[in-house]
C-alpha cells in the first residue's frame, strides 16, 4: 500500500540485470534491457492504477466488456477451429493462424485458456454478488466450453480451482453448486457437439485427454536443466532474456545425466516457472525478490478469504485474476507475455489499491521521477528507428558478396550493435533461407551464423550451422555440431538424415539442404 515499498521492488527487480551488465560479459544484453524494460512497464501501469483499479475492476461495465470480449474470443476461436476465417493467417491478422485446439486470437491455447479463466472467474463473481443473476453465468458458457475444447491442461486444472474456491466461499453453497453445475453441464454439452462436428474432418479432440499426457515429465526435464544454470552463476544468473544463449548447451548435459528424460527434450527458451526463470537468468537477489512477493500476495490473499463473506469484498477479484496468473506462470510462460503482465499489472494495483492520497500536490522533486514513466516509450523509440534503419541499411546491400567492405561494413553495424543484434541475425539468415541465397554466401557467412547460435540456441541456428560445415566441406565441425544437436534436441525429425550423413552420405557427396534437416 505504501509507495516507497513498491519503489523498492521495482529496484530490486532491476538490480540483478544491472549488475550483470555492469560485472558480467552477458551474451545477449539486448535480452537484459528488454526483461528489464518490461519489469518497468509492470510497475508504471500498477502506480498509474492503484486509485481507480479497485472501483473499475468491481463495475458491472467492466465485467460486462470482459464477458463481450471473452465470448468474442471464443467465437473467433470456434471459426478457426472450422475454418470459416480466410485461409491465409496473415489475411486479418498474423497471431490469427488455423492452429488446432481453439485458440483464437492468442499465440497457442493455453494462452486462450488463460484469459478465457480470467474472463470466467470475473462473470462467476458478478454473478453471485448480483443473488445469482442468470445473464452472468450465461455469459461465461461459451468460454468455459473454449477452455475445455483447447484442450490446455493448465486452463482445465485451473478452472476447475476456480469453481472449488468459488463453493466453498460462497454463502449459498447449494444455490452455487446448481447454478455452476447447470452452467458446466451446458458448456460440455457445447464442446462435445464441437467435437462430433470435428470428427469428420479428422481433427477429434478428445475433452481433457492431454491431462493424462507427459508434459509434466518434460517440465521437469526442462526444470532439471535450467537448476544447472542456476547451480553454475548462482549470484547474478546468467542475465535476464539469456536463456536461449545456454538452452541447449544446458539440456544436453541433463539428457547425459538422464538419458531416459530424452524422449521429453524441448526446443523452449523458456522456464516455465517464473521462480525458478527469477533465479536462473536474476540470480539469488532475482529469486529471492520474486518469493517475496509472491508471499505479500498470499499473505493479503489469506485475510481476504478469512473474511465472513470473503466474495464481496472489494480485493476478491483482484486476488483471483493475480492468483490465476500466477498459478499459471508455475507451469507456463504467460507471466513474460506484454499481454498477461499488463492485466498483471492493473489486478495488482486493485490488490493493493492507494486511497485517500493527493498526488496533485507532489513536491517538484518527486514529480521528477516521474521521467521514468518515459522509459519504456523512450526505448520503444531507440529501438523501431535502429529495426528500421538496420533492415533498409542491410536490404541495399543484401545482394552484395558478403566479403565485399560494403556488406561488412552495413551488417556489421546492425550485429556488432548489442541491442539490434538479435534482430539484424534474424532478418539477415531469414532472408538467405527465403531467397535460396548460393552456397557461398552460407561458406562466407560463418561469424554471422555463430553469432545467431549464440544468441538463440534453437534447432535452426543448428540447421544453419550444419549446412554450413557441409557446404564448406568441413566433415570435422558438421560432425561436432550434429552430435551437439542430436545430444540437445535427440527426438528431433532429422535424426536419422543426420546420422546417415555424418556416418556415410557425406564422404559420398551427398547433398545436404536446410529442408532435409
Amino acid at each position: 500500500h505504501k509507495p516507497t515499498i513498491s519503489w523498492v521492488f521495482l529496484a530490486l527487480f532491476l538490480l540483478p540485470g544491472v549488475l550483470h551488465l555492469i560485472f558480467q560479459t552477458s551474451t545477449n544484453p539486448w535480452g537484459v534491457y528488454r526483461l528489464s524494460i518490461y519489469i518497468i512497464a509492470v510497475f508504471v501501469i500498477f502506480r498509474m492504477f492503484q486509485h481507480s483499479a479497485p472501483y473499475m475492476i468491481n463495475s458491472i461495465t467492466w465485467v460486462a466488456l470482459l464477458g463481450i470480449i471473452g465470448n468474442l474470443y471464443a467465437l473467433i476461436a470456434m471459426a478457426q477451429m472450422f475454418y470459416f476465417l480466410p485461409q491465409d493467417p496473415n489475411s486479418i491478422f498474423a497471431i490469427w493462424n488455423h492452429a488446432i485446439r481453439f485458440s483464437g486470437p492468442f499465440l497457442q491455447p493455453n494462452f486462450s485458456a488463460l484469459f478465457f479463466d480470467i474472463v470466467i472467474v470475473s462473470l462467476l463473481i458478478q454473478g453471485i454478488r448480483t443473488s445469482f443473476q442468470r445473464v452472468w453465468f450465461m455469459l461465461s458458457i461459451l468460454p468455459i466450453a473454449t477452455v475445455l475444447a483447447s484442450n490446455s491442461r493448465s486452463g482445465i486444472l485451473l478452472l476447475a480451482t476456480v469453481l472449488l474456491i468459488l463453493w466453498m466461499q460462497s454463502i449459498e453453497k447449494k444455490k452455487m453448486f446448481i447454478y455452476s453445475t447447470t452452467t458446466v453441464i451446458f458448456s460440455i454439452t457445447l464442446a462435445l457437439y464441437w467435437n462430433s462436428l470435428l470428427q469428420g474432418n479428422g481433427q477429434e479432440i478428445v475433452l481433457a485427454s492431454r491431462l493424462a499426457e507427459g508434459g509434466f515429465s518434460a517440465r521437469i526435464s526442462l526444470w532439471y536443466s535450467v537448476f544447472h544454470l542456476f547451480m553454475e552463476q548462482p549470484t547474478l544468473g546468467i542475465g535476464y532474456g539469456n536463456l536461449a544463449a545456454h538452452f541447449a548447451e544446458a539440456q544436453a548435459y541433463t539428457h547425459q545425466q538422464h538419458p531416459l528424460w530424452t524422449t521429453f527434450s524441448s526446443a523452449s527458451y523458456w522456464v516455465h516457472n517464473l521462480v525458478l526463470h527469477f533465479f536462473t537468468e536474476g540470480g539469488i537477489i532475482g529469486g529471492i525478490t520474486i518469493l517475496t512477493m509472491l508471499y505479500i500476495i498470499a499473505r493479503k490473499g489469506w485475510s481476504i478469504l478469512q473474511q465472513t463473506n470473503a466474495i464481496n469484498h472489494p480485493q476478491f477479484s483482484s486476488f483471483m485474476v493475480v492468483s490465476l496468473i500466477v498459478l499459471h506462470g508455475m507451469v507456463s510462460i504467460s507471466f513474460f507475455q506484454g499481454f498477461f503482465l499488463s492485466l498483471l499489472s492493473l489486478y495488482l494495483a486493485g490488490l493493493f489499491p492507494v486511497q485517500n492520497s493527493d498526488t496533485t500536490s507532489l513536491p517538484i522533486k518527486h514529480r521528477s521521477l516521474h521521467i521514468l514513466y518515459m522509459i519504456p516509450a523512450i526505448y520503444a523509440a531507440i529501438i523501431f528507428y535502429q529495426l528500421v534503419s538496420t533492415q533498409i541499411s542491410m536490404d541495399a546491400v543484401f545482394d552484395d558478396n558478403p566479403d565485399s567492405p560494403r556488406f561488412i561494413e552495413e551488417v556489421a553495424k546492425a550485429i556488432d550493435n548489442p541491442w539490434t543484434a538479435r534482430p539484424g541475425l534474424e532478418y539477415l539468415l531469414a532472408n538467405m533461407e527465403l531467397t535460396h541465397a548460393p552456397a557461398y554466401q552460407w561458406v562466407n557467412m560463418y561469424p554471422y551464423i555463430f553469432s545467431s547460435w549464440q544468441l538463440s540456441q534453437d534447432p535452426a541456428a543448428f540447421h544453419r550451422l550444419i549446412l554450413q560445415a557441409h557446404l564448406a566441406d568441413n566433415a570435422l565441425s558438421e560432425r561436432y555440431w550434429s552430435e551437439f544437436f542430436l545430444q540437445a534436441y535427440p527426438n528431433n525429425s532429422a535424426e536419422k538424415t543426420l546420422r546417415h550423413h555424418i556416418n556415410i552420405g557425406h564422404h559420398q557427396h551427398e547433398a545436404l539442404r536446410m529442408d532435409m534437416l
